[in-house]
């Protein structure tokens, strides 16, 4: 995380070049969905990186939000999932509550994304009638 550390200065959301721009769209239209829907938004950067190791993760220390494109698409491939959108609406959801509550306690973290996606399916569910 050393080396991107300047390059936050400048920017909200950072992208490594081996992500597809149809993604990176992807992230930012749920980011806008769930400022203009649910008010929810956070201060913290966003890393859109091709990490193979993780789906997502709220780095404290940088106070950055890191979401994976390979690592999104890999967790919806294994759950037999023709679309990666739900992985990643809940990934951004729960790194976004860490990110906002600066809480560590997981459980409080997947009671509220929980909460959140509940909210999230009503509401789609009320903008399709």
């Amino acid at each position: 995380m050393k080396w991107i550390t300047k390059i936050f200065e400048d920017s909200d959301i950072i992208v490594t070049s081996k992500v597809k721009p149809n993604f990176v769209d992807d992230v930012v239209k749920f980011l806008n969905y769930l400022e203009e829907k649910l008010n929810l938004k956070t201060t913290s950067k966003i890393f859109i990186s091709s990490n193979n190791k993780i789906v997502g993760a709220y780095h404290s220390e940088k106070d950055v939000i890191e979401i994976s494109e390979r690592g999104v698409k890999k967790y919806a491939k294994k759950l037999q999932l023709s679309s990666y959108n739900a992985i990643l609406m809940n990934v951004l959801v729960h790194e976004m509550h860490h990110s906002i509550t600066k809480d560590s306690n997981e459980n409080r973290i997947v009671n509220l994304t929980n909460e959140t996606l509940k909210l999230i399916i009503n509401i789609f569910s009320d903008d399709k009638k």
